[in-house]
């Protein structure tokens, strides 16, 4: 068995046997290889990292559209009527003034969120708001705007509390 002996000043004295260097030569080495695997790894990387991002944006778009539906169903309940309340010592909702703190509400902006439509059912005590808002994807946008426009839905209920005895409170928003 032929044995090189090489000596370097800082690991001393090293060992190789040419069966070993012929070895390393046929399989071209290791050299380089992270050049192949460095790519695909930071496109793996890129593309978590903007799911991630959208999915972030998502959540986020959701429960803004969801937090601003909540308030504005709980203030139109709270648009009382007065004719009701004075005449008739009752509660109820004034639909028409309910009505417009809805429209004029919902036909501003959310930041990123535009809302695409909505709906209202409305009874003497209950308010119902369906909506649903378009927004932009930070991360994917180039590519996932051309294919579809991301939407988002939320649902919110407000009921007036009812203090007249015997009378149930009644929603027309199911679920």
């Amino acid at each position: 068995m032929d044995v090189e002996m090489r000596f370097t000043p800082k690991l001393g004295i090293q060992l190789k046997s040419t069966q070993e260097k012929l070895a390393i030569d046929r399989m071209g080495g290791d050299n380089g290889t992270i050049l192949l695997i460095a790519p695909v790894i930071l496109l793996i990387t890129i593309t978590l990292a903007s799911l991630v991002l959208d999915l972030n944006a998502l959540y986020t778009a959701k429960t803004a559209l969801q937090d601003r539906i909540e308030s504005i169903a709980s203030a139109a309940s709270n648009q009382v009527s007065p004719t009701a309340l004075y005449e008739y010592g009752s509660l109820q909702i004034d639909q028409r003034r309910a009505s417009n703190l809805i429209a004029n509400e919902l036909s501003n902006q959310l930041g990123d969120l535009a809302i695409e439509g909505y709906q209202v059912s409305s009874t003497a005590d209950s308010v119902c708001i369906r909506a649903s808002a378009t927004f932009a994807l930070p991360a994917l946008a180039p590519i996932v705007d051309s294919i579809i426009t991301p939407t988002v839905q939320a649902t919110a209920i407000a009921i007036l509390p009812n203090p007249t005895p015997n009378s149930p409170s009644t929603t027309i928003c199911t679920p």
